[in-house]
Parts: structure tokens; C-alpha cells; sequence
């Protein structure tokens, strides 16, 4: 508005050149609107009072600031913990000394990365928090209204591979066929898969497996677990390897030289084993019956063959073979011992009977052992007829 003149308003005047051209426009009141400007502007009015010299009003300067542009950037959107990420400013439309800059972060990090200023920002390297950080450049020219760009970064935590328990309690010792189950626990980071070696960890077999548990069974040979944990983009990590030791049933036999001899006689006990573990199996020969002895002491060398003289009477001799925790096997043999034999004593010693009509009993006694037949001789025990 204009006031304080004295004479009336020719026309009002505007310049976009600071003033080093005008261009007139057609209003002669005291008022003057202005809308849309886009660049500073400078205004003025041009005053006559009747037949005097007309005369220009003071000039007024419309400053016009551009809304400013501004986009800020990170090197990498998801970081593992303790690693770095580079903030990248741009922006454009802003005004030199006035425009001001200021980047904060809330979230898992809250702070001022680089303080409100009318310098622009460098590029601003921050290692954040674990978990998510909210990464905010604020652009001001004002009056304007402040302009934003926000962009996000996930931390992840370390990997942490945690340790793997069973039940059965591992390292395990199990007889085949062997199952349990097995938990991974105290791990930071997903599990990627299960694997498993049966050579020892030379060479691993993965199994599609992205759970905290594992369960195994019909194993018949020595088996090795672990789990493969990774923390976003963190480095993935092996948990503990524990060990399924698998022992095969064990098989026993055991065999005798002869399974019938008379007293005094000795026999050869001989064992065959297979399925065994060199040691870890045990092997024991004992006997009872007529014999109750140990007749090999438990060892985990198997026992050579071993010769023996029987009791008289029967004796069993049993050949145990344990691989623990395998249940024992046995494998038993039976020898009958028979006492020595003993004749015995015919009476009467000598009879005299009449050749026209005779008879009578010879009695046996005193023998040990069954009579197998009776023979006679009538030449002086020259012949003998059965």
C-alpha cells in the first residue's frame, strides 16, 4: 500500500532487474497485490499532484526464496553390527548463507549427525545402533518450509551360533539303531540349515533344516551335527559339532573241540566274534553245571582258544561279548563229562554145577558204567560168545 502521498497514483512500477528496467502497470489506486512471484521482485508507484512533476515512491523489494530439493542417500541399507555406513547429501534451489542443513537420526540411534549450519553437509560416515535407524536431512530456506529426505538402516546383531544339546545328552554313545533329538539354543541369527558328517568332518551333508531342532533316527554309524546360524547381514557361523557314536550289535559264537568226553579228557573252546569294537567290546567265557569257574576273564582282547578239562557231569560254557551300551550277547556250549569207567565184580566168582542139570545167576556189582553186553567162553577164555 502506499500512503502519505500527496497527489494521485499514476501507475505502479516493478522490476525483476534490481531496478535496471521497469515495467509499468495500469493501477492508479494506493494498493497494489502481488501473487505467483517466483523471483525477488522489486516494486514502486508514480506519483503527479496536478500540473506538478510527477515523482517516484520508495522502492520495495519482494525477496522470493526457491523451495529447496534435497535427498540423502546411505552406502548400504542393511549393515551388520560394529560396520559403518556413508550419508550422501544432495540437494538443489538452495540460496548461499541463508539455506540451512542439519542430518539427526532417531531409532535405535538417536543423536545429531551433523549440526544445523548454511554449509552443506560432506558425506557423513556413522556407525549405527543395532536395530533400525531413522537417518533425517532437513533442508530450511526460510520463510519455506522445511524439506526432508529420510532414509533407513537396519543394524543386525553379531551372529552368534549358540551350542547344541540332545537328549539323549550328546556327545552320545548309542547302540544301532540310534535316534534322539537335538536343540540349538543361546544363538542371535537364524539357522540356514542342519548338516551332518559321517567321516569325521571331512565332508558335511546339509539338510534343509531352518529350525532350532533336529531330530535323528535309524543311524548305524558314528554320526557329527552342527548348524549354520546367520545374523542378517552378518557372517554366518558353525555352531558346536557334537558327536552320535553309533556300536553295532555285536555277534558271538563259541564252539567246543568235542561236546561228549570221558574224565580226565580235555576239550578246546574256540570263539568267533564279528560286529565288534576294537576297544570297546568286551569278551568273557564262563561256565556252570559241572564246571562253575571263569574260564576267560573279562578283557577287551578276544580270547585265543582255550583248552580246558571238564568237570565230570555237564557244563555249559557261555561266551559273552558286550559292546556297551549294547545289550551283551551270549553264545553258550555244552560238554557231558563221563566218569572213568569201572568194570565192576561178577559173583560168584566160581561155581561147580552137574553137566545133566544146572543153572543159577551171575550178578554184576561195583561198575561204573552202563553194561553194553555179556559174553561166555568155554575154552579158558580163549573165545568168547556174545
Amino acid at each position: 500500500n502506499l500512503a502519505g502521498n500527496t497527489g494521485a497514483v499514476q501507475q505502479w512500477e516493478y522490476s525483476v532487474y534490481k531496478g535496471t528496467t521497469w515495467v509499468p502497470i495500469t493501477n492508479s489506486t494506493t494498493g497494489q497485490s502481488y501473487s505467483g512471484l517466483t523471483a525477488t521482485t522489486w516494486y514502486r508507484a508514480l506519483v503527479k499532484s496536478g500540473t506538478c512533476s510527477a515523482a517516484y515512491s520508495n522502492v520495495v523489494t519482494i525477496t522470493v526464496y526457491p523451495t529447496p530439493s534435497a535427498s540423502l542417500s546411505t552406502s548400504s541399507t542393511a549393515i551388520c553390527q560394529g560396520s559403518t555406513v556413508t550419508l550422501t547429501s544432495t540437494t538443489s534451489n538452495v540460496v548461499a548463507t541463508v539455506t540451512t542443513y542439519q542430518i539427526t537420526s532417531t531409532g535405535a540411534t538417536v543423536g545429531t549427525v551433523y549440526a544445523s549450519s548454511t554449509t552443506a553437509p560432506t558425506p557423513q560416515t556413522v556407525t549405527p545402533a543395532v536395530g533400525t535407524t531413522n537417518y533425517i536431512l532437513t533442508v530450511t530456506t526460510a520463510p519455506c518450509a522445511p524439506v526432508t529426505s529420510t532414509v533407513t538402516v537396519v543394524t543386525s546383531p553379531t551372529t552368534v551360533p549358540g551350542t547344541i544339546t540332545g537328549a539323549p545328552a550328546v556327545p552320545s554313545t548309542q547302540c544301532s539303531p540310534a535316534s534322539g533329538t537335538l536343540t540349538l539354543a543361546g544363538n542371535t541369527g537364524a539357522v540356514q540349515q542342519w548338516e551332518y558328517s559321517v567321516d569325521n568332518g571331512s565332508s558335511w551333508v546339509p539338510i534343509t533344516n531352518t529350525t532350532t531342532g533336529q531330530s535323528y533316527s535309524g543311524l548305524t554309524a558314528t554320526t557329527w551335527y552342527r548348524a549354520l546360524v546367520k545374523s542378517g547381514t552378518c557372517s554366518a557361523a558353525y555352531s558346536n559339532i557334537v558327536t552320535i557314536t553309533v556300536y553295532p550289535t555285536p555277534s558271538a559264537s563259541i564252539s567246543s573241540s568235542s561236546t561228549a568226553i570221558c574224565q580226565g579228557s580235555t576239550v578246546t573252546l574256540t570263539s568267533t566274534v564279528s560286529s565288534v569294537v576294537a576297544g570297546v567290546t568286551t569278551y568273557q567265557i564262563t561256565s556252570t553245571g559241572a564246571t562253575v569257574a571263569t574260564v576267560y576273564a573279562s578283557s577287551t582282547t578276544a580270547p585265543s582258544p582255550q583248552t580246558l578239562t571238564p568237570a565230570v557231569g555237564t557244563t555249559n560254557y557261555i561266551l559273552t561279548v558286550t559292546t556297551a551300551p549294547c545289550a551283551p550277547v551270549t553264545s553258550p556250549v555244552t560238554v557231558v563229562t563221563s566218569q572213568t569207567t569201572v568194570p565192576g565184580t561178577l559173583s560168584p566168582a566160581a561155581s561147580s554145577v552137574c553137566a545133566t542139570g544146572n543153572s543159577g545167576t551171575i550178578t554184576l556189582s561195583g561198575n561204573t558204567g552202563n553194561v553194553l553186553q555179556w559174553e561166555y567162553s568155554v575154552d579158558g577164555g580163549g573165545t568168547w560168545t556174545v
